[in-house]
């Protein structure tokens, strides 16, 4: 491994619950959804600029993200995942503003 450079690992963290809020122990991880029904993800105001929480959908059930009062989402899609094993990340750009890229419909 070359001088300055680190490796980079996240931690998994499961969901066990069809409707969550981030918090700031996720920010850096991968929330792993396993359902066979949709699941709401709220996107809250906790984190700080720059953090970023990946997902992954391993069951069926499809992720929406939703955002509390005050916030807005930017994506280039929607805001449902689009398929079983779609991996999505969304990243805190300004305080109020939430960026989502990845797997969508």
């Amino acid at each position: 491994m070359k001088s300055g450079y680190s490796l980079l690992t996240q931690d998994v963290y499961n969901i066990y619950t069809t409707a969550f809020s981030t918090t700031i122990g996720m920010r850096g991880q991968l929330i792993q959804a396993n359902f066979a029904s949709n699941l709401v993800v709220t996107i809250s105001d906790l984190l700080n600029i720059g953090d970023r929480i990946d997902f992954i959908q391993m069951g069926v059930g499809q992720l929406t993200f939703i955002a509390v009062t005050g916030l807005t989402i930017l994506t280039s899609r929607s805001v449902v995942t689009r398929t079983q094993y779609s991996v999505i990340s969304i990243q805190k750009l300004t305080d109020n503003t939430w960026f989502i890229t990845g797997d969508l419909q």
